[in-house]
């Protein structure tokens, strides 16, 4: 009977867990410092947001975000501490109307060695315009000067864009989150 009940509530930890994550990080970017996707970049034609969304329908795109590894600021490793994104919903500028995101760790802080995620989720409203949205990650990290530095994603760290297209309802392009997909974030 004991093994059991240990048996169930580890289960159930188990289950609280995967349920209360917003989203999974890109393990493949784990020992790296920085935020993948990267911006689209002209030159090689790769990087940025790989998916559309449609007017109407649910959306969603994970960011991963990996502090594991030194910055290497121009030629000389840094180690950043924590890279801090808004909770309060002002962490990507240009976000379409009815889209929002959430971090996890959710308080949005990405200390040392970690890696975590950025989700953007939900449904772009009517009062959009089609066509394409720069997005920029803003978040902060830690300087001894000054407190903390604004950092941007793309911006002077790295270049390119992220483009988020939006298309009109229906249309056959777009990616279409599933109600699982979002049920997770509140």
């Amino acid at each position: 009977m004991t093994r059991f009940l240990f048996a169930t509530l580890c289960m159930w930890v188990f289950v609280c867990a995967a349920v209360a994550q917003n989203c999974l990080p890109d393990i493949s970017q784990a020992n790296t410092f920085g935020v993948s996707p990267l911006p689209y970049d002209s030159e090689t034609q790769t990087g940025g947001i790989s998916v559309s969304a449609c007017i109407g329908q649910p959306f969603g795109f994970t960011f991963t975000v990996t502090n594991q590894a030194p910055y290497d600021f121009g030629g000389f490793p840094v180690q950043v501490s924590y890279v801090r994104l808004a909770t309060d919903g002002t962490a990507i500028e240009g976000l379409p109307i009815g889209l929002n995101y959430q971090c996890d760790p959710p308080n949005c802080t990405f200390n040392y060695s970690t890696q975590g995620c950025v989700k953007i989720y939900g449904t772009a409203s009517a009062n959009n315009f089609l066509g394409s949205n720069d997005l920029i990650i803003k978040g902060f990290v830690p300087s001894p000067l000054a407190g903390e530095l604004e950092v941007s994603f793309p911006g002077s760290i790295v270049g390119g864009s992220y483009s988020l297209i939006l298309e009109p309802m229906d249309s056959p392009t777009c990616f279409v989150s599933s109600a699982k997909d979002l049920s997770t974030l509140t």
